[in-house]
């Protein structure tokens, strides 16, 4: 009788242990009201590092530790960005169109580009002291308050003349940019952001067609991604809502 309390214990033992790291390995989301501290860090320790379940606690615990870490670097990232940014934004804001330059064609805002590079200049500073894994989760973080921060703050915010609305598109391609060194499809982070300077940079007519089949698309309730030419356009990603509030910026 004695041994099979043992093995009884022993079994809810490894059962709680298990319950931990599913619950280790939920993301972590944290908000602040300035739009620049969203991020989501998951934490890098494989599945196998679980068995046998006398270690699950251990991990768990370690995975907690490893994804605080990784959410505080991200925020701090994202924060100093949002900080060197502040200029930027008050000049999109107080502007009658995104502002323009006379500098080459087809360069970043000269106004932006300080904090973009000292965003780039911290994140390849921070790669050679990380795993691969734990850097990816953290520059992915990163990628989430920025996308929206150009998407929010500046896109459904300013007012885009023709040439503001392509300068804005040169920045997005510029940002886009600075995480490329690490991972080969790094507009697939900035899904909103881009669309936003597509439907800005786009002509008249198209536009229209635009506004007209995402109005369709949420008059049945569908998604605009499941309306194919919304999607080749690069903007399914978007609701009907925002689509109007972005297009409603045009000049």
């Amino acid at each position: 009788q004695q041994q099979q309390q043992q093995q009884n214990l022993l079994a809810a033992s490894s059962t709680a242990d298990q319950s931990q790291v599913a619950d280790a390995s939920n993301m972590m989301v944290s908000q602040s009201k300035g739009g620049m501290g969203d991020v989501v860090v998951r934490h890098s320790f494989t599945p196998a590092l679980l068995n046998p379940p006398v270690l699950a606690a251990g991990v768990a615990s370690l995975g907690s530790l490893h994804r605080e870490w990784g959410l505080r670097i991200a925020q701090e990232l994202a924060l100093t960005f949002g900080r060197a940014a502040v200029g930027y934004k008050e000049a999109v804001e107080s502007a009658d169109s995104y502002p323009t330059h006379t500098g080459a064609a087809g360069t970043v805002t000269p106004i932006l580009e300080p904090a973009m590079a000292q965003l780039q200049a911290r994140l390849h500073a921070l790669a050679p002291s990380l795993d691969g894994p734990s850097f990816r989760d953290i520059w992915r973080a990163v990628t989430v308050p920025v996308n929206r921060f150009l998407f929010n703050y500046v896109a459904t915010e300013a007012f885009f003349s023709q040439a503001g609305a392509h300068q804005f598109a040169v920045d997005c391609a510029g940002m886009v940019a600075v995480f490329s060194p690490f991972t080969k499809r790094p507009a697939a982070h900035f899904r909103e952001m881009l669309a936003a300077a597509r439907l800005l940079t786009l002509g008249d007519q198209d536009t229209q067609e635009v506004v007209r089949k995402a109005s369709m698309q949420a008059a049945v309730g569908e998604p605009l991604w499941r309306e194919p030419w919304l999607a080749q356009l690069g903007v399914g990603c978007l609701s009907a809502q925002q689509v109007i509030a972005v297009v409603e910026r045009r000049l």
